[in-house]
């Protein structure tokens, strides 16, 4: 595989792809064979404040269609999609999934593929018709608790399996309303 395959020379910020701060690269290498199968920006504290920043601007946003100000019905078809794209992208996730992971394309990565998808879906079904208020009755009067989106989330990916146990923290914090 040549690395021109899974190479990546900006980073997804804000909505957008913008140059990092920094011209350093990542080598990504196969771990069943050693090969530079893709390069990748490597990130400084610069390029990760931005993207928080980004995050927290997106949250603070006051737009009725600010992800945190949409209603968790809405949240979950978002979440639907996402599982459906990636259903959709399934040979390509399960080949780099087996390229980057060293482990075999057959039942493993395809396995992890599904499983991201049943992740997210689950997430997305726990959002449907959940109210985001309940009515409780007090000492002396009823009160009402709201349960709302909290803020930036930062998930940590890890290598071996990076889709499929991201969305175990991506999928229940996009559904929260956090960016």
């Amino acid at each position: 595989m040549e690395a021109d395959n899974y190479t990546q020379e900006a980073l997804y910020i804000g909505g957008q792809w913008i140059k990092p701060e920094s011209s350093a690269v990542l080598e990504i290498r196969s771990p069943s064979t050693q090969d530079v199968i893709g390069r990748a920006p490597s990130s400084s504290e610069t390029d990760v404040d931005r993207a928080v920043k980004a995050a927290r601007d997106a949250f603070d946003n006051p737009s009725s269609s600010n992800w945190s100000n949409m209603g968790m019905a809405e949240r979950s078809q978002y979440l639907r999609a996402i599982a459906s794209g990636i259903g959709k992208r399934r040979q390509e996730f399960a080949t780099i999934t087996s390229d980057e992971g060293g482990q075999p394309l057959n039942k493993v990565c395809f396995s992890q593929i599904d499983r991201t998808q049943k992740i997210i879906n689950y997430y997305a079904s726990l959002g449907e018709g959940y109210s985001i208020e309940e009515l409780h009755q007090g000492l002396d009067n009823p009160f009402i608790l709201r349960k709302e989106p909290v803020g930036v989330a930062g998930i940590i990916a890890p290598w071996n399996a990076p889709l499929f146990i991201s969305f175990f923290g991506i999928a229940p914090a996009l559904l929260a309303g956090c960016t």
